[in-house]
């Protein structure tokens, strides 16, 4: 009887208003008599009745109402309808019809957050996830996927959907599936997960999804492309287990082969570039020559309905390589920073274009210059191994490259795409610098394209500063401006880069006037006295710096001895290194010692004794290093130390002090001629004391 009333007033209601004009009372009153119906003590065919006429009642943005529904609603019995099948003498698609009634239920209230965590709704997904296969009804398909997208909202729901079944269930659609809707909604799914912290439930998926990445000829190959630049992309990668064969990482690589071969939009192109980096950062030179096979250009693979050779691993190499360095030119040509956006008069249209591209820019830049920067140490590291005499390498880079049969054409072609890019670069960094200097404004300076750029210029011109002997004179002022600053807009220090840069261009007598002549050296001695933010290797180019402008610019030193003379109080700030780092205290002794050389100091200092007595400790403790880079300081220091002693008497009356340690030494025959004749130098300056 109740349930012919619902369909009597279901049916007048039909026929006599729409549903927006129905008395809102009296759709209350029928959805109580529909949820009377959908009591567990009902039968089944009178729950079905109601199931049947509820959603035509329901509106969804009636959040009262729906909370009701919720409420009194039997999901035992929402279930049973989800897995109803032949077996119950149900036709297919008497079956189909029971679970879209059932999910057209479970959808409406998937849209209410506060639905989505409770208990009802979670046990609901494990029978969500047992019907989703590529042979059940489309339209139950597409209902699932919706709701699983619903799911993505919320992290209790998310983390149900993230279990191993489910996510083999959704990868199977995407691989067999014929339907693209299907293909899309599926797609969608994983790419939430990739991008949340449940991405490792995605790595089971990898091996699979990583061939059709290669066999798929369609649109949706993009789309697993989107997929794996979101998963390699997610900072929580480092914590994942990859799959222990390498045979997913050489489909993935076959597959932007394949992809590379072609013309590209945009999107498409970053997206490769953007795999590539991430890849890259995972397994370094690897990732480019994973596959034997490909060494010798003579693979075919079937993509589609067609066979296509492969481009080789240098090939592939090569082409990233080139794909980066013009991508960056280009990018760098079409850069604004906000001060620029902000005095370009355009229409707002026009303006909100140029801010899409402008973020399309602060994106991909320093992806091609993470690629740029991997070229760059690759050909450095295969230019220090790859010599005549040497047979053997312990050099991965260099095994490898020399295993894939790298020769001086590929060389040379990998130079010839950096050094466009570097001359970009230099122009680019320089012009930011005068802009800086004419405006005083630092966010010119200070903003992560111009400083990631200085980092990629580091990273050259610290190996190969004589290739643009013209430019890098030009670019010396830019790097010191830029390694004065102290970065809001990123969180590194510049000087960490850029030390390395000027412990080159001081070499260079040419290079090191115009680094003085911009206050070079104030920027290193500033480093010296405010340390603590840069690192080891920094304070070693500062070092080296000072040492080479000692050395080359005596004059300079001669005639600033003030300026220099402040040195002498950095010893004891820096003498740790004497247990930590012998390296850097090697070149600190030398340092020191030719200050006081070249400055005239009369040593009566408390500094300069400590110095001159640790300067012959170090003198006689460290001549058995094997280190050629400090037995040579050793041996620098000891002439330098020797000429002090000949010509101060008070280094003389200090030595005295430690006769017994000097005089050791003659009994050294490892000593050269030229030592010995130091260590006369030395023993004449302690009688010249004695006898004083």
């Amino acid at each position: 009887m109740l349930v012919e009333e619902i369909e009597e007033t279901n049916n007048s209601k039909n026929s006599e208003h729409s549903k927006n004009t129905v008395d809102s009372e009296k759709i209350k009153e029928q959805i109580k008599k529909c949820m009377l119906l959908l009591q567990r003590h009902t039968k089944d065919e009178e729950k079905f009745v109601a199931l049947l006429i509820l959603p035509k009642l329901l509106n969804p943005k009636d959040k009262e109402l729906m909370s009701i529904v919720f409420k009194e609603i039997d999901f035992v019995f929402l279930r049973r309808l989800l897995i109803s099948d032949n077996s119950d003498n149900n036709s297919e698609s008497q079956s189909s019809l029971y679970k879209i009634i059932s999910l057209n239920i479970i959808s409406s209230f998937c849209y209410y957050p506060e639905f989505l965590n409770e208990k009802r709704i979670i046990k609901t997904i494990p029978y969500l996830i047992s019907i989703l296969n590529e042979n059940e009804d489309l339209e139950v398909t597409l209902e699932i996927l919706d709701i699983f997208i619903l799911f993505t909202t919320n992290e209790n729901t998310l983390r149900e959907i993230s279990i191993p079944e489910s996510i083999k269930r959704i990868n199977n659609l995407i691989i067999n599936s014929n339907h693209d809707e299907i293909k899309d909604k599926s797609i969608k799914i994983l790419l939430y997960l990739c991008q949340s912290k449940y991405c490792n439930s995605v790595i089971t998926i990898i091996p699979k999804l990583s061939e059709y990445f290669i066999k798929n000829n369609s649109e949706f190959k993009f789309r697993i492309l989107e997929i794996f630049v979101a998963l390699f992309a997610n900072m929580s990668l480092n914590k994942m287990r990859l799959p222990d064969n390498n045979q997913w990482l050489l489909n993935i690589t076959k597959a932007l082969k394949i992809i590379l071969s072609n013309k590209l939009g945009s999107s498409q192109n970053d997206n490769c570039l953007i795999l590539i980096s991430s890849l890259i950062r995972m397994k370094g030179i690897e990732f480019f020559f994973l596959d034997d096979n490909a060494r010798e250009n003579n693979e075919f693979i079937e993509n589609g309905d067609k066979k296509i050779k492969l481009m080789d691993n240098i090939q592939f190499l090569t082409l990233v390589a080139h794909l980066a360095c013009t991508e960056t030119r280009v990018l760098l040509d079409d850069y604004k920073d906000e001060g620029d956006l902000k005095e370009i008069d355009l229409k707002e249209e026009e303006k909100l274009k140029l801010i899409d591209i402008q973020k399309r820019i602060q994106e991909m830049l320093p992806i091609c210059f993470e690629i740029i920067e991997f070229i760059i140490n690759i050909l450095v590291q295969y230019s220090e191994y790859d010599d005549e005499n040497n047979m053997s390498s312990n050099n991965e880079v260099y095994n490898i490259l020399k295993k894939n049969n790298i020769n001086s054409k590929w060389i040379l072609s990998l130079r010839e795409a950096l050094s466009e890019t570097i001359l970009a670069l230099m122009e680019f960094v320089t012009e930011k610098a005068q802009m800086y200097e004419e405006t005083k404004n630092i966010e010119k300076i200070d903003n992560a394209i111009v400083l990631l750029s200085t980092r990629i210029l580091s990273s050259w011109l610290s190996e190969d500063i004589e290739m643009f002997q013209k430019e890098s004179l030009y670019i010396i002022p830019a790097l010191i401006e830029i390694a004065k600053i102290r970065p809001k807009s990123l969180d590194i220090i510049p000087m960490n880069n850029i030390s390395l840069v000027f412990s080159e261009i001081t070499t260079d007598e040419t290079y090191q006037q115009e680094f003085i002549k911009k206050e070079g050296i104030k920027v290193l001695f500033y480093f010296l006295e405010n340390n603590s933010d840069i690192n080891d290797n920094t304070l070693l180019n500062i070092f080296v710096s000072l040492i080479n402008i000692v050395m080359l610019n005596q004059e300079y030193v001669k005639s600033h001895k003030s300026q220099w003379k402040e040195l002498i109080q950095y010893y004891n700030k820096y003498s740790y290194t004497k247990d930590s780092n012998i390296t850097i205290y090697s070149y600190l002794i030398v340092l020191e010692l030719s200050i006081l050389r070249l400055t005239h100091s009369e040593c009566t200092s408390e500094n300069e004794r400590v110095i001159i007595e640790n300067s012959i400790d170090f003198i006689i403790k460290s001549k058995d290093i094997m280190d050629d880079s400090i037995k040579d300081l050793w041996s620098l220091s000891f002439s330098i130390f020797s000429e002090l002693s000949e010509n101060n008497i008070n280094v003389g009356k200090i030595s005295l002090l430690n006769t017994s340690k000097l005089v050791s030494l003659t009994k050294d025959s490892s000593l050269s001629d030229a030592e010995k004749g130091y260590l006369n130098k030395i023993l004449n300056s302690i009688r010249n004391a004695a006898k004083n």
